[in-house]
């Protein structure tokens, strides 16, 4: 599976949730206050009849803003709604359902080959959809179907929003994991080597097994690199869920009843301390 087939599926499963917005606990329905009042003056200034096309439509919610307008001042702009995810908005949105009549919606259809006709449209939006494109493509693509004096409209995230911020400290965080600590691939060797290790003989040859130990201390480096990582940022979420799953990897890599949380129940148990934050692991001689 390629990189985009994987973000296409993940949005695939995000919006068959039915959530309109792409922040899900940000809003109880569709946008409000600001960003729908500058949607709405964008859609009050269409002309009758237009075709509007919404990119990266998600389950509509910029698209049922224009619809509304359209209604309210008796406007019947002509709106589509395209995204790459398989999209179902009629079968999974849950409120404001009847602003969804009339939107023609075009799922795994991605802005950066419509297969409109040139020049259809008179206006084309987008919330945080074009920085999500090949943005290159999509312009062409843009420029291609829209008609001569066609409006275009985006909101976009700022280079300096806090979700800008949070991704770019993520993708340091997942580097750190991934490359530079090697966290994972060190915490598989050793699980790898316990889930194996089936029976109490087995279990007890790992006392003097070197490569066992090699592999302890590697995770135990990795695992404190990343703890400290995990303390100076703003953002630790991400390296607290992996801290998290790998103890819980290993509660659960088939090392019998000398596992629980909390401590050892035998002095030769492999030790993960285990919480909710889980802000450290160590993991204990062999």
């Amino acid at each position: 599976m390629t990189r985009d087939q994987t973000q296409d599926d993940s949005w695939n499963k995000y919006w068959e949730h039915g959530f309109l917005t792409s922040c899900r606990n940000a809003f109880a329905g569709n946008y409000d206050g600001a960003i729908k009042d500058r949607w709405v003056a964008f859609f009050s200034g269409l002309s009758k009849g237009d075709r509007v096309l919404d990119i990266c439509t998600g389950n509509g919610a910029i698209a049922m803003i224009a619809n509304e307008v359209s209604r309210e001042r008796r406007l019947g702009l002509e709106i589509h709604g395209i995204d790459s995810a398989a999209i179902r908005p009629r079968e999974t949105v849950t409120s404001d359902r009847e602003l969804l009549e009339g939107i023609r919606f075009h799922g795994e259809t991605p802005a950066e080959a419509t297969g409109f006709e040139d020049r259809y449209f008179q206006a084309i939006a987008g919330q945080y959809a074009l920085e999500y494109t090949d943005i290159e493509g999509c312009v062409e693509e843009l420029a291609r179907i829209s008609t001569p004096g066609a409006r275009l409209q985006f909101i976009v995230h700022h280079d300096r929003s806090i979700v800008m911020e949070t991704s770019r400290e993520e993708i340091r965080n997942a580097e750190l994991l991934f490359e530079e600590s090697g966290f994972f691939d060190k915490a598989g060797v050793l699980i790898r080597k316990v889930g194996q290790a089936g029976t109490p003989a087995a279990r007890l040859a790992l006392k003097t097994d070197p490569e066992a130990e090699a592999a302890r201390d590697a995770l135990n480096t990795a695992a404190a690199r990343v703890a400290q990582a995990a303390e100076a940022s703003e953002h630790p979420q991400f390296l607290h869920m992996a801290l998290q799953n790998v103890a819980e990897a290993y509660r659960r890599c088939g090392h019998g009843t000398s596992w629980q949380r909390g401590a050892p129940r035998r002095r030769s148990a492999i030790y993960v301390p285990f919480s909710p934050r889980a802000a450290s692991i160590s993991i204990r001689r062999l």
